[in-house]
Parts: structure tokens; sequence; C-alpha cells
């Protein structure tokens, strides 16, 4: 019975105490259980724990601190059993859950005495991941090692920042990023280190491994011109700023590289051209390698190639001369050697003198084919001249009775450059054959070669072109559409954006002033002088609304409430002086009937008033023929800097208030031009909507048989579209409906009104242009003005300008050019001149007419029946006195405009600097010890910085749409990148084919495909970096204040 109840018992309590923690106690000298201890248990864990510790019972080890951990987290003991936790997994060589468990540590005891060696041990841990140590899973070594040292070294850089190991961990994480073939996160963390750690001792070898990781990035980057000068910049910076460093010399290596990269890429252009007899486009070329790389192998060859051009009579002549002086001395050596005494050295001679007879058989054929260049070139361009003069001589039959003299100055001019290219051609032509005679290269007359046959299968051209043709296709369809889905959203993005919307952070209000005393106990000097600054920013704010109120009233009282007046409710950024764009000036012209009779029934006040007004559209007129005029006239631009250059040498202007006054005129003077090139833009795809619509009910209106010739030439017309858009990708809508206008039959149904909207739209799409032309001008002005203040009193200017992300300005000025074709440009800009000038002669005659039948009256005409008769001297008094009042009131209305648009750019200044201070005295509160005041303000800035509930409502609108876009960027960049695959694929193709085609025609074909295809993928390449800028315009993290 006895032994049944210990056994009963024996059952029943080992379980409790196999699951029982039992350490040994000194206190009471006996095992307790330490679940049972209270707030000791966790330090008799731990004692338990670490006598597995010393014996590296590390399994053991691990299970009990993590035991400790999980019961006992918040306990005092509980950050060393973490660090010795991590310990252990070093001892066990797996030093990813090491870096785990020290990274817990940091985060959840930041106040621990072992945090600087915990720093230090996940640094070491950092460097072992960074030398290929791999992290191990399931406690095999397979874990890739750099993202883990990148995981390692951003958490130091993160937590550690201001510790004796934070620029190193930078420094390591940039070369961890660099390793990983990262190399753009390479070089922000780089500059990181620069920007963060000025004084570290890294910064020199940071410096040299930013330009080292441009470099590798632009040699991984196909064709990425941008990557490879971006590369130059940093290499030259690091040159600049460390000339003496021990990695100069590395540095200067890669210079050379990059020098060598850029010098074969231009050479290459060269010869491309030299091959394809376009010899002046070689010779830009040649001479631009040869100049600016002298010291790369490929600038020794471009000079050579530039002299055998230039002067091939000359060259050749030195070339003959030097080789038949080797052949000479070698000659002689032979004759003097013993051929059985020396077989070897006499074979050697033999084998030199052979080779070089061999390379003056070379240069023998080389003159012929040089020659034959320079002719090939000759009559191309002289059958382009006699196209030009075809051109000129049409123009001038259709447009001879016009009879402006501005036109007849640029039909001038074009001839003029004609006769010049004329005379050149001739001097060329006999310059060459100078060169035949004392080369003594006959011409070659050679017969018709390559005569067309039946039966021949598709041309090695047509085969490159059905490479992944369906492909491409489809890209270009799916192109199509998102352009058109992203153009909608960009619309309603505008609109959006047009709202008056309060800015992110408001403005302190007049009322709210007051309470600024309640910060009065505020004992923190820096956050009471930067309240200062708040409270001084603010009051910029409201003297500025003020006195812009004032104003606006001040105009509508005189001049009424403009649409001009309106544009000044929508926010600063987009506040632009767009009343000044040409196509607006005439759309407000008020149509007064001057015809003969109504003239005559008209009374004197109104015939003044009429005079008035076609002045000022005569203005407005001139002022839009000299834009076209002027529009590609580059010169005039190099002549203007030329003398803005020239006063600077001159030492006028030297007024810094004069300076001052000056850049903001020519900013402003940008701004308006920005906004007029968005004006064009949008009345460009308002009249191309209209144009579509015309065109699709003339299209309803054709006849029976007219709808079936367009069916029957549809196919023809597909294949010749389709064909194109697989080598140049798919042309811009406004392109496509332009040119379809331009194909219409004269039999049309409404044939006149669409040519006449077709021309409209080219004036719009010339007009963009010549407004960015002169937007580089003026940017190119401010420069040199500012360059000018800095050697006036070296005082740098802070710019007015605030610089607005147009987003329609880059597809605007691409959409024009893609409008008219560039070798068509010069003939729409003559024919739109054309018009011009004889609308601007008409208003003219018009005004003169005006005058005739004013100067009448003023000089006999009297009122019958008058008691009092008025004199022709009052009579233009009056004239005069009635137009100077008109111009001074229009003058006074520009001039109000004018400061109104500065005061808002002004307001939109001060806000961004309330926001910025405000941002600054938010992160001083995030230090500042809590007091009263302290606490005070938060609530106050909390207030504040809440946002409305309209503004919530558009920046949620805001958000959708910009996220919409931010996608459509992406699949946009998709779609580019499975073009360029498929364009290089033809290009490789191309570069296999052509040394197996005997065919000199073929061969020509197949080497202008591959210049077309390498012209599109610059294209493409270049939109693509266009977007990576435009998708940062959408991933913007909002900037307000978080209190």
């Amino acid at each position: 019975m006895t032994l049944a109840i210990l056994i009963v018992l024996g059952l029943f309590i080992s379980p409790m105490m196999g699951n029982a923690y039992w350490v040994w106690s000194p206190e009471k000298g006996e095992f307790v259980n330490p679940e049972g201890e209270g707030k000791n248990a966790a330090e008799h864990l731990y004692d338990y724990a670490m006598q597995f510790f010393n014996e590296k019972n590390w399994d053991e080890a691990i299970k009990q601190f993590e035991s400790l951990l999980a019961k006992y987290p918040s306990a005092p003991i509980s950050s060393e059993a973490q660090y010795r936790l991590g310990i252990v997994y070093e001892e066990k060589s797996d030093y990813f859950k090491a870096f785990e468990v020290y990274k817990k540590l940091v985060e959840s005891y930041p106040q621990s005495e072992r945090f600087n060696e915990v720093i230090e041990r996940e640094f070491r841990i950092g460097n072992l991941f960074l030398s290929g140590q791999k992290a191990k899973f399931m406690g095999v070594a397979i874990l890739p090692a750099l993202p883990k040292a990148i995981e390692v070294f951003q958490h130091i850089a993160k937590n550690a920042p201001y510790g004796e190991f934070g620029d190193r961990a930078q420094f390591h994480l940039g070369v961890a990023y660099k390793e990983a073939k990262q190399f753009e996160n390479s070089v922000e963390a780089f500059q990181a280190l620069i920007d963060q750690y000025p004084q570290s001792e890294l910064v020199p070898q940071a410096r040299y491994q930013i330009a080292e990781s441009s470099y590798m990035r632009s040699s991984r980057e196909f064709r990425d011109q941008r990557a490879l000068d971006d590369a130059m910049k940093q290499v030259d910076r690091f040159l600049t700023h460390h000339p003496d460093s021990p990695t100069s010399e590395k540095a200067a290596r890669i210079r050379q590289v990059i020098d060598e990269k850029n010098a074969e890429k231009n050479y290459s252009i060269g010869q491309y051209y030299e091959k394809s007899d376009y010899l002046h486009s070689a010779i830009i070329y040649y001479s631009d390698v040869a100049a600016r790389y002298p010291h790369t192998k490929w600038g020794e060859k471009s000079a050579q190639r530039l002299k055998a051009l230039e002067d091939p009579s000359a060259y050749h002549a030195q070339m003959d001369k030097e080789i038949d002086g080797t052949i000479k001395s070698l000659e002689t050596e032979l004759a003097s050697l013993d051929k059985k005494a020396d077989p070897k050295q006499y074979e050697e001679v033999s084998d030199k003198m052979e080779r070089l007879k061999d390379r003056r058989n070379e240069i023998e054929k080389q003159k012929t084919g040089t020659l034959e260049s320079r002719k090939q070139d000759i009559d191309r361009r002289e059958r382009e001249l006699k196209e030009k003069f075809k051109r000129l001589e049409k123009k001038q039959k259709l447009m001879g009775n016009n009879p402006s003299a501005d036109f007849k100055n640029a039909m001038d001019r074009w001839y003029v450059s004609l006769l010049k290219e004329k005379e050149e051609l001739v001097h060329e032509r006999q310059q060459l054959s100078t060169w035949r005679e004392e080369l003594g290269v006959p011409e070659k007359k050679s017969p018709l070669e390559y005569l067309p046959f039946m039966g021949a299968g598709p041309a090695p051209v047509e085969k490159i072109r059905e490479i992944d043709a369906k492909d491409l296709f489809k890209v270009s369809a799916e192109m199509k559409e998102l352009l058109d889905k992203k153009e909608s959203l960009y619309k309603s993005y505008g609109e959006i954006k047009a709202v008056d919307l309060p800015p992110a952070v408001i403005p302190i209000t007049a009322g709210e002033s007051s309470s600024w005393e309640q910060f009065a106990s505020v004992q923190d000097d820096a956050l009471r002088n930067q309240l200062v600054k708040l409270e001084q920013t603010r009051q910029k704010i409201e003297e500025l609304q003020k006195v812009t109120e004032e104003k606006r009233n001040l105009y509508e009282k005189h001049y009424g409430r403009s649409a001009w007046l309106t544009l000044m409710q929508i926010p600063a950024n987009i506040v632009t002086e767009s009343a000044h764009a040409i196509d607006k000036s005439l759309d407000r012209m008020n149509p007064f009937d001057d015809s003969d009779k109504a003239l005559e029934k008209k009374e004197m006040p109104e015939l003044l008033e009429m005079q008035m007004h076609l002045k000022e559209q005569l203005a407005a007129q001139q002022t839009l023929v000299d834009t076209l005029t002027q529009a590609f006239d580059t010169e005039l631009a190099v002549q203007e800097q030329k003398r803005l250059l020239a006063q600077i040498e001159q030492g006028q202007k030297n007024d810094p208030r004069e300076l001052r006054k000056s850049i903001k005129q020519l900013e402003r003077g940008i701004r308006i031009r920005y906004q007029e090139i968005d004006d064009h833009n949008q009345k460009q795809k308002e009249l191309v909507k209209q144009l579509e619509g015309m065109m699709q009910a003339s299209e309803q209106k054709l006849s029976v048989l007219g709808r079936t010739q367009k069916m029957i030439v549809a196919p023809l017309k597909g294949v010749r579209n389709f064909s194109r858009t697989f080598l140049f990708g798919a042309k811009s809508h406004d392109r496509n409906v332009t040119e379809s206008a331009g194909n219409l039959s004269e039999d049309s149904p409404g044939h006149a009104e669409i040519l006449d909207l077709k021309k409209e739209i080219e004036l719009q799409s010339l007009l963009i242009e010549a407004k960015h032309v002169e937007i580089t001008r003026l940017k190119k002005e401010v420069e040199i003005m500012k360059a000018h203040a800095s050697l006036a009193g070296g005082y740098e200017f802070r710019s007015p300008l605030v610089k607005v992300p147009y987003v329609f300005l880059q597809e605007a000025l691409e959409n024009a050019k893609s409008v008219i074709p560039k070798q068509e440009r010069q003939e729409v800009l003559i024919d739109r001149l054309d018009q011009e000038t004889r609308d601007l002669e008409a208003l003219k005659v018009r005004l003169k007419r005006m005058q005739s039948e004013l100067e009448k009256r003023q000089n006999g005409s009297k009122e019958e029946g008058a008691s009092e008769s008025v004199s022709p001297e009052a009579l233009q008094e009056q004239a005069k006195k009635m137009e100077q009042e008109s111009e001074l009131k229009r003058e006074e209305a520009e001039h109000l405009k004018s400061e109104l648009a500065a005061l808002s750019s002004d307001i939109e200044i001060q806000r961004n600097i309330y926001r910025q201070e405000q941002s600054i005295l938010l992160e001083q509160l995030d230090h500042a010890e809590n007091s009263e005041g302290v606490e005070q303000i938060r609530q106050y800035l909390k207030v504040q910085a809440g946002p409305r509930a309209s503004e919530k409502g558009y920046a949620g609108r805001m958000r959708d749409i910009e996220n919409e876009l931010a996608k459509l960027i992406q699949k946009e960049d998709r779609l580019e990148d499975k073009a360029v695959r498929i364009l290089e694929k033809r290009v490789q193709e191309i570069d296999r084919v052509i040394p197996k085609v005997d065919s000199r025609v073929e061969k020509q074909d197949l080497l202008s495909e591959r210049e077309r295809m390498v012209d599109r993928l610059s294209q493409i390449q270049a939109r693509r970096s266009f977007l990576a800028e435009e998708l940062k315009r959408f991933q913007l993290t909002d900037t307000t204040p978080k209190v």
C-alpha cells in the first residue's frame, strides 16, 4: 500500500518538477524555482543562463536567454541578456542572427550601457558581410552577403549617426551599394556622408567613390550619354577638390577612359558619315574629336582623317613622301646585306619593304576613294540645292503680289542664302578638280548599276523591318492609348490645381497676432528668436496681401474686372501675364466697321476711337510678323549675348539696384513666355479637335464613289504607315491629323476651311518654338546679368522667379516640332509670313483710309447750321488729347497688371519662407525641454497646421490623379523599353548582315535604316530621361509639418 502511494505521488510530482527551472540560492542555501521569486526571478534566470554561457553550451544558453527575454522583457537585466544572446550567436558564427539581436537591443534598450559596444559589434558584422561572409538560413550559410551588409550599415547610420562609427557606417554603406552594383544608391550614400559629416577624414575618399560609382554606372547604361557626362563631372569635381589625394591618379585614369569612350563614339559617327558620303558632317565630328580629345588615340586618328578630307592632295603627298623615303632607306639597307651570311635579317628587311609597298598601294586606292566620296557629296548637295531653288521660285510666283516689305526681306534673305550655298559648291567642285590633277586621279565615269529586275525576293532592309513587326506595332498602339489617357489626366490635374487653395501651412492672420503675447514665458532663446522670425514673416505676408488687395480694387475701379484679374485668384505658382500672348491680343480686338459708307456716317469721336483701335491692332499684327520673322534666327540671339558681354567688359551699368531691376524684368519675361507656350499649346489642341471634327464631317459628305476610292487605297496607306511606325515609332496625334488634312483632295467638302484651320495649327507650332527660343535667350541674358552683378560688387542676387513645374512645356515643344517636319519648317514659315504680312498691309491700308477721313474733316468739313465752328486745329488737338489719354490709360493698366503679378509672386515666396521657418520651429520643439511655454507653442501650431476641409478634399483628388499619372508614366517607360529592345535587335541584325551584302545600293539602304533606328533610340533615351524627371513630380511626399 505504501509503495502504491509513493508511485502515485511520483507520477503526479515528476511532470511539475520537469517543467520547472531550479537554481541554487546562496541566501537560502538550497535550490529554488525562479518563477516564484517575484522581481528577482529575471536575475535568477539570467544567472542560470550564464552558467551555460560560461560553459560554452551555446544552444542551452540561447534557450535560457530567449526564455528570459520572452518572460521579462522590461526587467533591468533584460538588456544585458540581449547583449549576451548576441555574443552567443557570434560565437556560433551566425552573424545575421547576432545582428538581429543587437538591432533589437539598440531599438528597445537605447539607454543600455552596452549601446556603443553593440554598435561597434554591428559594424564588425557589417564588414564581415561586406567581405563576402554569407548569412545562415536554417544553419546553412547560403543567404547573399551584400544585402545584409547594406541592412547593417543602414541601421548604424540611422540609430547612431553621431557616434564613433556614424561616418564610417555611412561610407561602408556606399561601398556595399557599389559592390551590389546599385550605383545610384551608392552615389547618394557617399553624398550623404559629405553633407552630414563635412569634417570627416573620409570626405576625400567619398568624393572619389562618387566619381568611380558614377563611371561604373555609365559603363552599365547602354547609350546613356547623360550617365557618362555625369561621371565626367564627378571625376572633375574630385580632381578639383583633392588634386593631391592618393587616389587622384586613379581618378585621372578614369577621366582618360571616359575621354576615350566619348572620343571613340564621336569618331565612329564621323566614320559613318564619311562612308555615307556626308563629308561635311564627318568633318564636324572629326574636328570635335581632334580638338576636345587630342590626348586619346581617337583624337590622333581624327586629326589624320581631318587632314585627308580637308586637303587630300597635301595629305597624300606627305604620306607618299614618308613611305617612299622609308622604302628607299630599306632598299639601301637590303643592298648592303649578304643574303647567305645573314638570311634572317635579310628576310626581315625584305618583309618590311613588302608591307610598305602594300601600304602604298592601299593609299593609292584611298586617293580614288576619298575623291569619289567628295564628288558624291557635292553631287548630292547640288541636287538638294536645285530643289531648294525650285521651291523658292514656286513661292515667288504664288506670292509675288504680296506688297509687304517684311515679306520681301524674308524672301531676299532666303535667296541670298541659296546663292551663297551655290557659290560654295562651285568652289568645292573647282577644288576637287585641282586635287584630281595634283594626285593624278582621273574622274571616274561609272555606268548605271543595280537595275531592278522581276522576281527578286525581299530586299535586306525589308527583312530587317519584319523583325518583331507585330510586337512593335502593338507597343505603338498601346502608347497611343496611354498618351490619350495621360493627356486627359493632365487636363483634370491642371483644373484642380487652378483652384484657390490655402497654403499647406496657413499663415497667421491679423486677428491672431495678440496670441503671441502668451509666449512671453518661453525661456529658450533659440525658440524665442525663431518665433520673432515667424512673426516678421507673417507681417510681411499681411502687408503684401493688403497692398495686393488695394491695387486689385484700384484696377477694378478704373478698368473693370477683366479675365486677366481672374487669373490673380489662382495660386501664385501659375500666375503669369498671359494677357500679353499674341493670339489673345488679336482675339480681344473689337470688330469695328470701317467701310467707306460707315466712315461717312460716324462722328468725330467715333473716328478717333477707331483710329486708336486700328493702331493697337496694327501693333499686335506687327509683333506677330516680327515673331515669325525672327523665329529661327539664332544669330540674333548670339549677337545680343555678344552685346551684353561687351557691356560687362566695358563696365557699364555698375549700379546694383539697376542690375536687380533688369534681372527681375528678364525673369518676368521668362515667366510670361512660359505661360504663352502653355496658351499656344492649349489653343493648338482645341484647333486640332476642331479640325478632326471638320474632317469627319467632310468624310460623311463624300459621295459613294469617293468612299469606295478611300476603301481601295486604305490598305496601301495602312501598310506604308505600319512600316513607318516600326521604324520611327508612332507619330503624334496632332501630326497625324494635320497630315491627313493636307492630303485631302481639292473636291472634298469643306476643303478650304480645313486648310485654313491646318495653317492656324501650324502657326501655333511656330509660335511655341519661337517662344522657346526667346526663353533660351532670356535665360542666357539672366546668367550674363548675374555675372555682371558679381563683377560689380560681388553681390549675389536672390532670384524672385518662382520655379514652376510646367508639366506641358516639354510635351508642347515636342508636339510643336512634330506638327511641322524639320525639312518643311522654312517653307511653312514663309507661307505663314505671306499670310500675316498681307494682313499687316491690309491693316495699314485701313489705317491710312481712316487717317485720310480724319484729315478731310479736319481741313474743311464744318457742320451745317452750327452756331459755332470747330477749327481744324481744335479737332487735331482734340484727337491728339484723346489719343494721349488712351495711351496713358493703357500704360497705367499694364503697369498695374505687372505690379499685381510681382506682388503675387512675392507673396508665394514669403509663404514658402513661412513654411520653412515653421518647420525649423517644429524641429526645435522636438528637442526642447517640456515647459508651459513650449506646450503652448506646440498646441498653437497644431491649430495653425490643420488643413481646411476643402483643402483636404482637393488634396485627395490631387493625390488620386498624381498616383494614376505616376502609374501611366511607369507604364510608358516599360513600353519604351520594349521598343528599345526591338530596335536594338534590328541594329544588331544590320551589323551582322552588312558585311555579307555586295550591292552598294542595298548596303546604303541598310546604313540609312541603321542611322534612323539609332536616332530613334536616342530619342527614346531622351524621352525616358524626361519620364524619370516627370515621375519625380508625382512621387513627392507630403511636406505639411507634423506636430
